[in-house]
């Protein structure tokens, strides 16, 4: 392991990461990053963050 390899922090590691699994959909800088998020299709949370509706059943 070289001494870059050792003194690299996990962040860093995260960054790299992050920026390898970018470069897979041809993203290799802040401003493609983003535009690509600027072109994005709106993302439907609501199930994520809505209430779970309880059911009331009587046999």
């Amino acid at each position: 392991m070289s001494t870059e390899t050792k003194n690299k922090s996990p962040m860093d590691a995260q960054h790299e990461k992050i920026w390898k699994a970018l470069a897979k959909y041809g993203i290799y800088t802040e401003e493609q990053l983003n535009e690509a998020i600027k072109n994005m299709k709106p993302l439907n949370i609501g199930c994520m963050v809505s209430p779970v509706r309880v059911r009331n059943e009587v046999s």
